[in-house]
């Protein structure tokens, strides 16, 4: 045999209850009685609800640098960049310097 909707006994069990006027009365209203008023709080604090919110943030050093330099030669101008960077592919460091060569 099969059972009656789960969806109907809980709202025959709902109206049956004598404490549900609230509820009675919410089902009976008109839409027109003026618009329904949301009222929302204010955000809580985040140690409510976050574990890990006072703990201390740990920084991962990087495990190693590695440096490049590059030479460049444009006219009598040389132009040399030195440049060090982490293992992420930043460049912590960067040197440009420009040297004229004497002519002979």
């Amino acid at each position: 045999m099969k059972s009656p909707c789960p969806l109907l006994l809980l709202a025959l069990a709902a109206l049956s209850l004598p404490g549900c006027s609230a509820l009675d009365e919410m089902l009976t209203e008109e839409p027109s009685s003026g618009p329904t008023v949301v009222y929302v709080h204010p955000p809580s604090h985040p140690a409510y609800y976050d574990p890990y919110y006072n703990q201390p943030k740990y920084i991962v050093a990087p495990q190693y640098y590695s440096e490049s330099k590059s030479k460049k030669i444009k006219g009598n101008k040389v132009t040399t960049t030195k440049t060090i960077r982490n293992e992420w592919g930043q460049t912590v460091y960067k040197e440009k310097t420009t040297k004229t060569k004497k002519k002979k």
